[in-house]
This record gives C-alpha cells, sequence and structure tokens, in this order.
C-alpha cells in the first residue's frame, strides 16, 4: 500500500475508530505494534496532538510507558533549557536530580499550564484528554514518520510544533 492509500485510511480510522479516556485503556487495550496517536481534549473534535510511535514497544510503549507514566522525565542537564525555568521551579527529582518533562507533548502541557514534572502533568492528562491509536505494523519508520507528518500538516493540531524536527526528536 502506498503512503498515500496509508493516509487516506489513517483519515477513514479518524471518522471510524473514536479516542478513549487513558482511564479506559487497560495494558491489552494498547497495541505493542507501531503507529501513530492523536491525543484530544475532551471538549475538542479535533485533535490536540499527533505522534508517532516506532519503538520496539510500539503504541504500548509510548502512550502507556512514556507519556502516561509519571517517571518518564529527563534530567540530563543538556536537555534542560530556559523554557524550563518553571518545571524546575517545582523541585521534582529524578535519582536526586532536577527533572523535567522529557515528552514534548508533556513537556508542552507542563510549560503551558504550569504543572510540575510527573504526576501532575499525568493526572492533567488523565482529565482533560482522549486517545486514539492507530497500528501501522506494516509501515517502516520512516514511511510511520511520513503519516505523521502529514496528518500534522492536515489537521494542524495545537500543541505540535510544525516544521521543527529538532523540537520534535524524542520519536513524538
Amino acid at each position: 500500500m502506498t503512503i498515500e492509500k496509508t493516509f487516506l485510511k489513517v483519515l477513514r480510522c479518524l471518522d471510524n475508530d473514536k479516542p478513549v479516556t487513558p482511564s479506559e485503556l487497560g495494558i491489552d487495550d494498547v497495541p505493542t505494534e507501531r503507529g501513530v496517536y492523536i491525543w484530544y481534549t475532551l471538549d475538542q473534535s479535533s485533535p490536540a496532538y499527533i505522534g508517532k510511535a516506532t519503538g520496539k514497544t510500539g503504541l504500548r510503549g509510548r502512550v502507556l510507558r512514556q507519556h502516561l507514566n509519571a517517571n518518564y522525565l529527563e534530567t540530563r542537564v543538556s536537555k534542560i533549557t530556559s523554557k524550563d525555568q518553571r518545571q524546575l521551579s517545582h523541585r521534582i527529582l529524578l535519582n536526586g536530580k532536577p527533572a523535567i518533562e522529557k515528552s514534548v507533548f508533556r513537556k508542552h502541557l507542563a510549560r503551558s499550564h504550569d504543572l510540575a514534572p510527573g504526576r501532575a502533568t499525568v493526572e492533567f492528562i488523565e482529565a482533560n484528554f482522549r486517545v486514539q491509536l492507530i497500528p501501522l505494523p506494516d509501515l517502516t519508520d520512516n514511511e510511520i514518520r511520513t503519516v505523521e507528518d502529514k496528518l500534522v500538516q492536515a489537521l494542524s493540531p495545537k500543541l505540535n510544533i510544525v516544521g521543527n524536527r529538532s523540537i520534535r526528536s524524542e520519536e513524538d
């Protein structure tokens, strides 16, 4: 199947498969296949954030073990910027080191809503978002990235940073 046909298939999934709240997700409900995922706020029908899951644990690893895992935090000083000072002011430590949000999605939420990294951000997601999971097991990493890029261009989710791959480099 071509990327264009896959993209159209994914668009059809958006209409047919309804997003669920994080509390509705059991571990067996989240596929281990790679693919794309879309976060929606509870009060919006349009996407708030679109990401990809190309790691070996697929959508399950990206959504459950990263986005919804309060301990998925960044402690490397080289990754902390001046934009993270408010996160640092919450004095959250991981292994004795100051921590900020690691995923771009969570980092954006923490910065824009002045949330403490970790538990507070995950609770905010659980209370305010729904997620839609679209497995794409037959695509390569680059093809999944292309589908993600096409979705971001077509749907303009407010939390994605369009055209800035360096900011979205953490498999987001």
